[in-house]
């Protein structure tokens, strides 16, 4: 089985060197891998850590767009293609089983896409060698695997779709409706609906795992900087939760789950020769209803009941355990914090009318309302800072959890004062 898998892959690598999507692909995340470091260089003097960081940032997204695209094009035409052609049913003819021709095509088509993404990291993992430290370039080579993983998961879609499609241009139709889905349209109606519908942070954390893209998104923040606030309140309750191990493992459990299950229907599909009718919405219904229920049992019991338990009831003990200060060394020590992390959406002033306050709704709290503020404890405050508003119906809210305890009393005890 091994030796006839391993011919179909050869096949397959052959096959792709003049496909022009690879080439395309991997010439754009090259050419833009050069800008953006090139541009990192310029503004810092030197790629730092945090140039570094925005650097390899850019490129994660920019790969998060365009590798799934590339990933289950190729995946909706390894047998549609083939069908359509006519060699098929000549590939069949030869002594190998089905199980093994969608391996084989599955393999040697992955490892093409790992090779153009590797090229297309190349030049900017080039530049950034010259101008960093050597730990910075090792962690560097850790996100061409991270889209790798994606691109797993991407392909096999892909892969399930040509098995059951009546043909090439039905496959790559519905193929790319999958990639404006999971890429563009998810997370846009996903925030449509949190401006509605306010969801504890627990029940958004399950919604994460629906969607492989916003999975992968989480897991590659987990690795290059796992306090950043673009966590959001989904990310920070599963580090919360799980700490940044577990939930890199829990995040990599399901792009495993998101890889296997559609391959594994492919397989038997085409060992069934099933492909009557193409009935997308039985997979639809299948993957993420078993992927909620063994989610939802950890989610729930390890953060639910904790998430509602501190939503409603704001005597609990503070997130800042630290005794609170008020004297005019951590009112300006607050002070600066706010300037930072708070102002941006809340304003200088705390009126909630900071640069970021006009595109959000609902708009971010008015922290001079002596009347509103009066009504809140300062555990409230400090458990809103550290966990995120999703606790308590503020969805446009981060969670905080890169701040100390003692940073937390301090924007609480500056807050105080935006009333008075």
């Amino acid at each position: 089985m091994l030796q006839t898998i391993r011919i179909i892959l050869r096949k397959e690598l052959h096959d792709a060197r003049g496909n022009r999507w690879l080439y395309l692909y991997a010439g754009i995340v090259a050419l833009l891998g050069i800008v953006i470091a090139e541009t990192g260089l310029q503004s810092g003097g030197a790629i730092t850590l945090q140039v570094f960081g925005r650097t390899t940032a850019t490129l994660v997204n920019l790969c998060l767009f365009l590798a799934p695209l590339v990933a289950v094009t190729l995946g909706t035409a390894a047998i549609s293609s083939e069908r359509e052609q006519g060699t098929l049913e000549q590939l069949l003819a030869q002594p190998l089983s089905r199980t093994e021709l969608l391996l084989g095509k599955y393999l040697g088509l992955w490892v093409a896409l790992f090779a153009a993404t590797l090229l297309g990291f190349a030049p900017a993992g080039i530049i950034i060698g010259f101008n960093s430290t050597l730990e910075q370039s090792v962690h560097f080579l850790l996100y061409p695997m991270l889209s790798q993983l994606l691109i797993s998961v991407m392909l096999a879609i892909g892969i399930f779709i040509s098995v059951r499609a009546k043909s090439r241009a039905q496959a790559t139709a519905l193929g790319i409706a999958i990639w404006f889905v999971c890429v563009l349209a998810y997370d846009i109606l996903l925030l449509g609906s949190l401006s509605v519908i306010s969801l504890p942070s627990n029940i958004l954390a399950m919604i994460l795992f629906l969607n492989p893209v916003d999975a992968s998104r989480i897991l590659a923040v987990l690795t290059l900087e796992p306090d950043l606030y673009i966590l959001g309140p989904a990310g920070a309750f599963l580090v919360d939760t799980f700490g940044v191990t577990g939930s890199a493992l829990l995040l990599f459990g399901s792009l495993l789950f998101w890889t296997t299950v559609p391959l594994l229907l492919a397989i038997r599909s085409f060992e069934l020769h099933t492909r009557r009718y193409f009935k997308p919405l039985r997979f639809f219904k299948l993957a993420p209803v078993s992927l909620a229920v063994l989610l939802t049992i950890s989610l729930m019991s390890c953060g639910g009941d904790n998430a509602k338990s501190e939503a409603n009831d704001d005597s609990k003990e503070a997130v800042a355990p630290a005794p609170f200060k008020a004297d005019v060394a951590n009112v300006e020590k607050g002070h600066q914090l706010y300037l930072t992390t708070c102002a941006p959406c809340h304003g200088k002033e705390g009126k909630g009318d900071g640069p970021a306050a006009a595109n959000l709704n609902p708009k971010p709290r008015d922290h001079s309302n002596g009347a509103y503020m009066s009504k809140l404890t300062d555990d409230h405050i400090g458990i809103t800072i550290k966990k995120g508003g999703a606790l308590f119906g503020y969805p446009n809210m981060p969670a905080q959890p890169q701040l100390k305890d003692e940073e937390i009393n301090a924007l609480i005890a500056f807050v105080r004062t935006l009333a008075k």
